[in-house]
Protein backbone atom coordinates (compact mmCIF):
# COMPACT_ATOMS: atom_id res chain seq x y z
CA UNK A 1 0.00 0.00 0.00
CA UNK A 2 1.05 4.00 -0.84
CA UNK A 3 -0.18 6.55 0.64
CA UNK A 4 0.23 10.41 -0.54
CA UNK A 5 -0.93 13.58 1.00
CA UNK A 6 -1.93 16.77 -1.30
CA UNK A 7 -3.02 19.98 0.48
CA UNK A 8 -4.32 23.18 -1.08
CA UNK A 9 -5.59 25.95 0.50
CA UNK A 10 -7.80 25.04 3.48
CA UNK A 11 -8.38 21.26 1.30
CA UNK A 12 -6.74 18.18 1.80
CA UNK A 13 -6.66 14.56 -0.79
CA UNK A 14 -5.18 11.88 0.31
CA UNK A 15 -4.35 8.80 -2.58
CA UNK A 16 -3.64 5.54 -2.12
CA UNK A 17 -2.59 2.46 -4.11
CA UNK A 18 -3.90 -1.08 -2.86
CA UNK A 19 -3.75 -4.09 -4.21
CA UNK A 20 -7.39 -5.63 -2.83
CA UNK A 21 -10.44 -4.67 -1.66
CA UNK A 22 -9.28 -5.64 1.44
CA UNK A 23 -6.26 -3.15 1.50
CA UNK A 24 -8.43 -0.28 0.85
CA UNK A 25 -10.94 -1.26 3.39
CA UNK A 26 -8.50 -1.12 6.01
CA UNK A 27 -5.98 1.85 4.52
CA UNK A 28 -9.04 4.04 4.08
CA UNK A 29 -10.22 3.60 7.10
CA UNK A 30 -6.85 4.05 8.60
CA UNK A 31 -6.10 7.10 6.86
CA UNK A 32 -9.49 8.87 7.91
CA UNK A 33 -8.44 7.87 11.20
CA UNK A 34 -4.97 9.80 10.91
CA UNK A 35 -6.01 12.83 9.13
CA UNK A 36 -8.61 13.62 11.92
CA UNK A 37 -6.05 13.06 14.93
CA UNK A 38 -4.22 15.32 13.10
CA UNK A 39 -6.99 17.88 12.44
CA UNK A 40 -7.54 17.40 16.21
CA UNK A 41 -4.78 18.01 17.62
CA UNK A 42 -4.29 21.30 15.35
CA UNK A 43 -7.25 22.39 17.19
CA UNK A 44 -8.97 21.78 13.35
CA UNK A 45 -12.39 19.41 12.45
CA UNK A 46 -12.73 16.99 9.78
CA UNK A 47 -16.01 17.78 8.35
CA UNK A 48 -17.18 14.40 7.68
CA UNK A 49 -20.42 15.96 5.41
CA UNK A 50 -17.79 17.04 2.99
CA UNK A 51 -15.28 14.45 3.16
CA UNK A 52 -15.36 12.17 0.18
CA UNK A 53 -14.05 8.96 -1.10
CA UNK A 54 -13.39 8.06 -4.92
CA UNK A 55 -12.02 4.46 -5.68
CA UNK A 56 -9.94 4.68 -9.16
CA UNK A 57 -9.17 1.59 -11.07
CA UNK A 58 -9.60 -0.74 -14.49
CA UNK A 59 -13.20 -1.33 -15.35
CA UNK A 60 -12.97 -5.01 -14.13
CA UNK A 61 -11.58 -4.61 -10.74
CA UNK A 62 -14.03 -1.60 -10.14
CA UNK A 63 -16.95 -3.84 -11.52
CA UNK A 64 -15.86 -6.93 -9.54
CA UNK A 65 -16.53 -4.82 -6.01
CA UNK A 66 -20.35 -4.73 -6.39
CA UNK A 67 -19.91 -2.42 -2.83
CA UNK A 68 -17.78 0.30 -1.93
CA UNK A 69 -15.90 -0.59 1.07
CA UNK A 70 -17.16 1.31 3.74
CA UNK A 71 -15.17 4.43 5.64
CA UNK A 72 -16.61 5.62 9.04
CA UNK A 73 -14.76 8.29 10.72
CA UNK A 74 -16.12 9.63 14.51
CA UNK A 75 -19.37 6.95 13.98
CA UNK A 76 -20.35 8.92 11.00
CA UNK A 77 -20.01 6.85 7.27
CA UNK A 78 -17.78 9.08 4.58
CA UNK A 79 -19.86 9.28 1.03
CA UNK A 80 -18.39 7.45 -1.63
CA UNK A 81 -18.71 8.92 -4.86
CA UNK A 82 -18.40 8.05 -8.75
CA UNK A 83 -17.43 11.76 -9.96
CA UNK A 84 -16.62 15.05 -8.32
Amino acid sequence: MTDYTYLYANDTARVMTCSTINEVSDGLNMTVEQANIWFDNHSLNLNVSKTKAMHLGTAQRLNNNVIDPPITCNGSFVENVRSF
